[in-house]
């Protein structure tokens, strides 16, 4: 069974759903004393004490049906690091059920379907997910992952077409007669260089696999291996990049996008890293609490760089726009942050909308954003 993610993915979500869901500690002061100390316990990997807590939490008869569904989703995550998938799956439904449109709940149980080896399910789950909320990466990284996967279980041909940012896709490096006919063919009868090349297609498509659920490390380590064995090949490069930016080690994400570039100038997927990692890079020097680290001129220049890549995601708008309030420049602030809010209208996302409705009220007193 396949290990579980690391926090990051629970940090993500319950960051996303308790800002959609509004101020839980103003409301129930014990219930959300259990449900942050429920948090901290994740952190320390002590899944059974989170577990209890987001329980009592939930027995506790102080909860509105909004906060709720929050805590029902902090308590599957719990449950699927601890792979108690039955338990995570049983939760993952009560939150769906209170609240349907939430597309990071059917990630969740995507991902739980997937370490059961439910891989249809799983499927599915995504396909809703990215429904929701087209502009959610993640999701259309693992759907495509997926999609790709069954097809050649099925022994069908790929999809021709894929959402981008598409993931990783195998080169023609295959032998071709299995690729073509599923047919098995005994390893002896292959010689060094076959061998290296079905080996490498199988941990790519394994480094997928991780990257999709959110184990970056194991994905890093799987991609790893495939450019051991053929350093020239671009993809390997630019999904290694995808899983240090989820590491938020954002220098070696660069450096994997600017080696994928130098392979393949129009590897889509590099570029994305890389705005990606320069993205991550100006957020924090832009709103980093600790005014040692923040950096104003800096940070406007990775953003725009960032802009220029890849225009079409919002929250590097978004990025843009604290940046410039904290270079001062609150008038391109306001102007940033107004298009990344129209983006996200524009797809759907209006949730998200409204959290960066409430920075732009900041840029609007002049004040810059500091998390």
């Amino acid at each position: 069974m396949n290990s579980p993610p690391p926090r990051r993915l629970l940090v993500l979500l319950l960051t996303v759903v308790v800002t959609c869901a509004g101020s839980i500690g103003h409301v129930f002061a014990d219930a959300a004393g259990d449900f942050h100390a429920a948090t901290r316990a994740v952190d320390a990997k002590d899944y059974d004490k989170a577990v209890k807590l987001y329980t009592r939490a939930l027995d506790s008869g102080e909860l509105t049906e909004k906060q709720r569904y929050v805590t029902y989703a902090g308590r599957a995550f719990a449950q699927y690091f601890a792979r108690q998938y039955d338990q995570s799956l049983v939760d993952f439904d009560e939150a769906i059920r209170l609240a349907p449109d939430v597309a990071e709940y059917y990630a969740g149980r995507g991902a739980v379907f997937f370490d059961m080896g439910s891989h249809r399910e799983a499927l599915n789950d995504y396909e809703e997910a990215v429904r929701l909320k087209p502009g959610y990466t993640k999701a259309v990284a693992a759907r495509d992952a997926l999609r790709e996967m069954l097809a050649k279980k099925d022994g069908e041909p790929g999809p021709k077409t894929v959402s981008k940012p598409a993931k990783i896709r195998p080169t023609a490096r295959r032998v071709a007669p299995a690729a073509v006919s599923g047919a098995v063919r005994s390893r002896s009868t292959e010689g060094p260089d076959e061998v290296a090349a079905v080996h490498s297609d199988e941990m790519l498509r394994r480094g997928a696999a991780h990257l999709s659920a959110g184990r970056f490390d194991d994905a890093i380590a799987a991609f790893d291996q495939v450019i051991r064995l053929n350093p020239q090949y671009a993809p390997a490069y630019a999904a290694r990049s995808d899983a240090h930016n989820g590491n938020h080690q954002w220098d070696r994400a660069m450096a994997d996008a600017e080696r994928a570039f130098a392979l393949d100038p129009g590897n889509h997927e590099a570029r994305r890293n890389m705005a990606i990692a320069l993205n991550g890079k100006a957020w924090r020097l832009a709103t980093s609490t600790d005014p040692a680290k923040r950096d104003a001129s800096r940070a406007v220049d990775l953003a725009a760089r960032a802009v220029r890549l890849y225009p079409e995601e919002p929250y590097i708008h978004g990025t843009m726009a604290a940046s410039f309030a904290e270079a001062g420049r609150f008038d391109e602030a306001v102007s940033a942050q107004r298009q990344a809010i129209q983006m996200l209208i524009g797809e759907g996302r209006r949730r998200e909308a409204a959290i960066f409705s409430t920075r732009l009220e900041s840029y609007l007193q002049k004040k810059p954003h500091h998390r």
